[in-house]
């Protein structure tokens, strides 16, 4: 977007306390948006923005870490003891803050009127208050505008924050159209070395280590997320001991509901003859170590509710080919049973094989004969 800072940009306004007035925070990872705002309010609780580095913050202070890692030297102007009795002054004053002078909106439930209100009404206790508006692209047209207007005037009592999905070109073209764009912090998509770094950071605050492996399963888990890969980096953190190694089998048992979620899919797949679907996540679990015992009988359930309910998927599949699949996948169970030493090539050839659409005989074409013929 034209005249749009950069997420480093935003960085160092944090690290020189020089925040703008106002900002649109753009992107398609929710999780960045989350810790920008959280980076935001924290630099805002602080009044003269000095000593960032002592806040306790929440998340794993995505934004911060970038300014702590440039040294910035010590402020004494504003010194904090790191002791219990300090962190819970300082959590009370978030709570004064977020009482008072921090207000927060949600896409098109919220009332324009009172965010208008709020960004007019003078702060409390801070120099200044700080409005969020999430999902900025969800009101409508006219009150988009409005907010715009309000984001333009620059309030001396109020910082007004937007957000917009990356996924959202019309709010976007609104935005440019505007004159806005010196406002937009444009968030990066999540890459692998993105999420890696991410690892390391909860890693080193976690004190804990991640075999190769193990990373390589979080990552492939979680689909490239950010969001999802902070909710798994936050059950290892929980569980783990300080100093512990995370294995590849502690990170199959802790992200067990995104296995039942490939299962899934693959038998989805089969049962909508889907077989590039099917041979991706068939091959994924294969890289988790998950059972091929299992995923036959995960298949052979999706074909006995088929054969006994006949809607939805089973509507592609004769009863004949329902029935040949189950004998299939029994000679599957039985030869794994017997230590057949290629197994998922069994069921490889499974997939390959029972996924073939088969042409729909065409009706014969209707004769017509000319009366008294």
């Amino acid at each position: 977007m034209r005249n749009s800072h950069r997420y480093r940009d935003f960085q160092q306004q944090l690290v020189d306390h020089k925040l703008a007035s106002g900002y649109i925070f753009a992107g398609s990872e929710s999780y960045l948006v989350d810790e920008a705002l959280i980076a935001l309010r924290d630099a805002q609780l602080t009044d003269d923005f000095s000593r960032l580095d002592n806040l306790p913050r929440e998340g794993d202070r995505y934004l911060v870490d970038s300014v702590l890692a440039q040294a910035l030297p010590r402020d004494t102007k504003f010194v904090l003891a790191e002791n219990e009795e300090q962190e819970a002054k300082l959590a009370d004053a978030r709570r004064t803050f977020e009482a008072f002078d921090y207000a927060a909106y949600q896409g098109r439930d919220a009332d324009v009127d009172s965010i208008v209100m709020q960004i007019s009404t003078p702060p409390f206790m801070a120099q200044r208050r700080l409005v969020v508006v999430r999902d900025f692209g969800k009101f409508r047209k006219d009150d988009q505008e409005r907010l715009l207007g309000e984001l333009k005037r620059e309030s001396p009592v109020c910082r007004l924050a937007l957000t917009i999905s990356g996924d959202d070109p019309a709010a976007e073209r609104l935005v440019s159209s505007q004159g806005c764009g010196k406002y937009v912090v444009e968030l990066p998509s999540s890459d692998f070395a993105e999420l890696n770094a991410m690892i390391d950071r909860w890693a080193n605050a976690g004190r804990f280590k991640v075999a190769d492996p193990a990373r390589q399963m979080l990552l492939e888990s979680t689909a490239g997320s950010m969001s999802q890969l902070k909710v798994e980096l936050e059950k290892l953190r929980t569980l783990l001991d300080k100093g512990s190694e995370v294995t590849k089998e502690r990170v199959r048992d802790l992200t067990g509901i995104w296995r039942e979620y490939h299962v899934s899919e693959l038998t989805d797949a089969v049962a909508q003859r889907n077989r590039t679907a099917a041979l991706n996540s068939l091959w994924r679990l294969a890289e988790w170590d998950e059972s091929p015992v299992m995923i036959v009988g995960w298949l052979a359930g999706r074909f006995l509710r088929m054969l006994a309910y006949s809607y939805g998927d089973a509507r592609l599949w004769t009863r004949q080919e329902i029935v040949a699949c189950l004998r299939h996948l029994a000679t599957i169970d039985l030869k794994l049973k017997r230590g057949f030493p290629e197994q998922y090539y069994l069921l490889e050839s499974f997939v390959m094989r029972r996924t073939a659409v088969k042409p729909k005989p065409q009706a014969a074409s209707p004769s017509y004969s000319r009366p008294g013929a």
